[in-house]
């Protein structure tokens, strides 16, 4: 799921209308510092704990930016335990909309408290799976749990990764698990990937005539608009990836 909001990142900076921020909505050690080769001075525990002093001059300073334009708030570069609450997530995501067009967030995979104010807080999530039994049932497990809460389903978007993997479980099979209809599947490309992670850059920048690299330029499009058409400012909205099985379900 990292590796899918930080390549929508990169192209919406590079090709939509607007600011594109890209939030590591975690208080464990980063994983967008690895696969974007950034030097933050700053994580989300700084924005945070400054969000009700925070202003454009000191939301700058926070933040560190990608060479592609995406401007990213990591999460922490060491290890560090404890939650956000569902006030102070609340706050930061409407702080960072009133500046960005365009806002994506990577989250725990955890049913915690400042997760689910993200959750709630979002225009679109994009409900990360696989075609594999475990993770289909750990994904309907989930999506029971959003229905609990009280979560609107027309804004859940189930996204397929690694499509084309040889697997015997159908797309047929992944709606009828989770009761949604698949609104995106990405192709299987794995050696591409990686190499672009060892590289600490984004596929889509590594290897742009790779048919995963179209295909996420192509989601990014789909979800925000090509904002090369000039059709005027887009709504602000922030786009959530995550990835199941949910810990808390499953008992990981």
């Amino acid at each position: 799921a990292t590796t899918l909001a930080i390549n929508l990142g990169v192209s919406m900076a590079e090709r939509a209308e607007g600011k594109t921020l890209l939030v590591e909505l975690d208080t464990r050690q980063s994983d967008i510092v690895t696969f974007l080769d950034l030097k933050p001075r700053y994580s989300i525990h700084d924005v945070v704990e400054n969000i009700g002093r925070m202003d454009e001059s000191l939301l700058r300073g926070l933040l560190t930016r990608h060479a592609s334009g995406l401007w990213t708030v990591p999460g922490p570069t060491r290890l560090e335990r404890g939650q956000f609450s569902p006030e102070q997530v609340s706050g930061a995501i409407e702080v960072l909309r009133s500046y960005f067009d365009h806002v994506l967030m990577d989250l725990r995979h955890e049913f915690d408290p400042g997760t689910i104010a993200a959750l709630e807080a979002s225009d679109v999530i994009l409900f990360v799976t696989s075609l594999d039994v475990a993770a289909l049932r750990s994904g309907a497990a989930a999506l029971a749990a959003f229905r609990h809460l009280g979560l609107d389903s027309k804004k859940i978007k189930v996204v397929v990764m690694r499509d084309g993997t040889g697997d015997s479980v159908t797309v047929r099979h992944a709606r009828n698990t989770l009761g949604l209809p698949v609104y995106w599947r990405t192709p299987s490309d794995y050696q591409t990937v990686v190499a672009s992670i060892n590289a600490g850059r984004p596929v889509v920048s590594t290897s742009p005539r790779a048919k995963i690299s179209k295909n996420l330029r192509e989601l990014a499009e789909t979800l925000c608009g090509d904002g090369r058409t000039g059709g005027g400012p887009t709504r602000k909205r922030a786009f959530l990836s995550m990835a199941w099985p949910i810990k808390r379900l499953s008992g990981a």
